[in-house]
């Protein structure tokens, strides 16, 4: 009786050993020194199994390679590892590379394959090939010591859910979803596009390596549409084997929580595809929580030392600074960023907007702890771009889904979502990144009730005239067809584009209610107060007419009302002379210039109008002037921060304190801020001893501080004031 072929009888296994003199590397048998020069029986293999030897001496990995010579075999393969990236299993075969990623990644397929049913004898010879194929890499002599290694712990790792440091690319292949916490400890979901190297490289310290890293995509919005974005996670060696639950990230579904975690995140995806389609004039939220600051002000302001707010940092952007230093140090230089990113916590309102947010604000969009990857990208050569399955695996379908509602998304789409818009906090004056769980819809409140019971004028004809100005303001500027607009009672300027905005200046000393009055209209109106100050804009005449140009125009995309706190700098009187009344001038024109064409609501706020430019008043539609805060005013400002605090039976003895402050504190005259100092500050106090209550004592220690530095304030500048007006005499 004839024995059966051995199954290795279709398999060679050579060793490729290297010339350490030229470098090339020479074929052996694997048990022999003859050399080969050509088998004439390579018709009757399945594979041939190579093997790179390397001295003692060489600073190379082993590593083999596997040469499919079967063409049923390979056909097999590809049928079942198709939709592996890099087209490897689209064409002829081509030789396989330990440690044969698509071959591990599929190996449960693959055996499920080796072990169907055959069609016909051909297709028996190709899995029965399969079966050896699977086995020489599994065997231990596979001639890549860190796969040999691998196979060792395999059952291991799988019983336990498991891993190593070295063995951690063969638990994420292409398409995984994977499970982590980047941005302050919100939990995300990742798509898996490829590791960067399967095995970690080892740093230049001994027994170290270096950061693992891996390749994946989260679905992000660009300001325009909806596209799948690239960033690298990092893992850092650790010793042992590790839980997968325990890993900085894992793969999706290695969690016990992980079926409700779906839900969650859906929902999520869903709040978060709402708020970045949000249409103009629909941006502003309420946010309470923290964010992470990315940049102050409005980039490309130049400031008046002639840089812009970028170059001002001394750094160039992250990732540009990245492809600077050599690839052995990227990962390094990453962690290091990493940590030192931090959140700040906030209680104000925000701007979600993407477009400006790449326009004015960071040029990349973070995630976390976590910048943009640059490496990223898909192949586009042709067999990539027609391969469906591979599509599939990478959700290619869903870029570029645009803003339509009407658009059903798949679960997978909500599920990638970050757990993070882009936006600015108006009150802070930074761009941030933001909480998608702590942005809150803005209540709706009745326009004309806000209106009269929180704002507060001492002339009622002003407040009423204040009030159908930026009500008609609003509503003109509110999108009309021609239509629309014929027989409307509007008045156009000779020159196009000019007269259209609305200016307001609020005239009076300091912490007499001038920015609050912007700030109570901005919510009554239910529009965002986009305040700057002279520091934002500069003063330089060269550069504040571009500078406010793209202040306008954020202001105008955000239908905001804009408010420039402490504008006297603008508003001076021009003179003649020296060269300070000549820059002067010039600043002086040039806002005056760009004022005219300003098409949205303005505040401006000073306590200097007796140094206005004669060209001013032309220029101000509404004026209010606000004089010192009367006794009734300071008695209503008083209780606006006690009376919450009694309420919550925080303070000892309140109508003794009501007494006092009649008594003794509104004749020296406090403006609001002053009285929002003395109650901070007698809170710190009352904090510092431990009491639990704010007492009369507590404000009373600080009232008198407030009031001796008042008075000697007051004093010293009158001998200021004297002694100038001699010197002009």
């Amino acid at each position: 009786m004839l024995e059966e072929p051995s199954p290795y009888s279709r398999v060679k296994i050579l060793k490729l050993v290297k010339n350490p003199e030229t470098g090339e590397r020479t074929e052996l048998l694997d048990d022999t020194r003859t050399r080969i020069v050509e088998s004439k029986d390579n018709g009757k293999l399945a594979f041939i199994l190579k093997k790179k030897m390397n001295d003692r001496f060489s600073d190379e990995d082993d590593g083999s390679e596997i040469e499919v010579v079967s063409q049923p075999l390979w056909s097999l393969l590809k049928e079942h590892l198709g939709d592996y990236p890099y087209h490897v299993f689209r064409g002829p075969s081509v030789p396989l590379n330990s440690p044969y990623e698509a071959i591990i990644f599929g190996w449960e397929k693959l055996q499920m394959a080796a072990n169907q049913d055959p069609r016909d004898e051909e297709d028996k010879q190709a899995r029965d090939d399969l079966k050896t194929l699977l086995d020489v890499i599994s065997s231990g002599s596979s001639g890549d010591a860190n796969l040999d290694k691998y196979f060792q712990f395999r059952d291991v790792y799988r019983q336990g859910n498991t891993i190593q440091f070295v063995d951690l690319w063969t638990v994420f292949p292409p398409g995984t979803l994977v499970y982590g916490t980047p941005f302050q400890g919100q939990d995300q979901v990742f798509l898996v596009q490829d590791n960067y190297g399967a095995w970690p490289e080892r740093s230049d310290r001994p027994q170290q390596f270096l950061p693992w890293e891996l390749d994946c995509w989260i679905y992000d919005w660009n300001g325009e549409s909806f596209q799948r974005t690239a960033y690298t996670l990092l893992f850092d060696h650790f010793d042992g084997q590790k839980p997968l639950s325990s890993l900085p990230y894992r793969p999706f579904g290695h969690g016990n929580s992980d079926e409700s975690l779906k839900e969650m995140l859906i929902d999520r995806g869903k709040r978060f595809r709402t708020l970045c389609t949000a249409k103009k004039g629909n941006q502003l939220f309420e946010y309470a929580g923290d964010a992470i600051f990315g940049k102050k002000g409005v980039s490309g302001l130049v400031q008046d030392d002639g840089e812009d707010n970028e170059s001002r940092t001394g750094r160039m952007p992250p990732d540009l600074e990245m492809l600077m230093l050599p690839r052995h140090l990227w990962s390094a230089s990453k962690t290091d960023t990493h940590k030192v990113v931090k959140s700040s916590h906030i209680n104000s309102r925000v701007m979600v907007d993407y477009s400006s947010y790449f326009q004015f604000g960071p040029t990349t969009a973070p995630n976390g702890m976590l910048d943009r990857s640059r490496r990223t990208s898909n192949c586009s050569c042709t067999d990539c771009r027609t391969n469906d399955a591979l599509a599939e695996k990478y959700r290619d379908r869903f870029d570029g889904t645009e803003a339509q509602e009407k658009i059903i998304w798949e679960s997978d789409q909500y599920m990638l979502c970050p757990p993070r818009v882009l936006g600015y906090v108006l009150g802070q004056k930074h761009w941030a990144q933001l909480q998608v769980d702590l942005i809150q819809n803005i209540p709706p409140d009745d326009p004309n009730s806000a209106w009269h019971s929180r704002l507060h004028l001492a002339d009622e004809n002003k407040k009423s005239l204040l009030h159908g100005l930026v009500r008609s303001h609003i509503s003109s500027a509110s999108p009309k067809d021609n239509s629309q607009r014929s027989g409307t009672l509007e008045v156009d300027d000779i020159i196009p584009g000019k007269g259209k905005g609305l200016v307001i200046l609020l005239d009076g000393p300091p912490g007499v209610g001038k920015t609050s009055t912007a700030e109570t209209i901005a919510q009554a109106t239910g529009k965002p107060l986009f305040s700057i100050s002279v520091a934002d804009v500069g003063t330089k005449a060269r550069h504040v007419e571009a500078n406010l140009g793209r202040i306008f125009t954020l202001a105008t995309s955000w239908q905001a009302i804009l408010l420039i706190d402490e504008a006297d700098v603008f508003l001076e009187k021009r003179g003649n002379g020296n060269a300070a009344s000549t820059d002067r001038n010039a600043l002086v024109s040039v806002f005056l210039r760009v004022l005219e064409y300003y098409q949205g609501i303005m505040f401006l706020t000073t306590n200097q109008i007796a140094q206005f430019d004669a060209a001013i008043p032309s220029r101000i539609h509404v004026s209010i002037q606000y004089d010192s805060l009367r006794k009734e005013q300071m008695a209503k400002i008083f209780s606006g921060f006690l009376e919450p605090l009694d309420r919550s039976n925080l303070i000892d003895n309140y109508r003794d304190i009501q007494k006092w402050l009649d008594e003794d504190v509104y004749e020296v005259g406090f403006d609001g801020r002053q009285i929002r100092n003395i109650v901070t500050t007698a809170l710190g106090l009352a904090r510092a001893d431990g009491s639990g209550k704010l007492g009369k004592h507590h404000l009373k220690s600080v009232f008198l501080n407030a009031r001796s530095f008042k008075t000697e304030f007051t004093v010293q500048f009158d001998r200021y004031i004297s002694g100038q007006e001699k010197l002009i005499k």
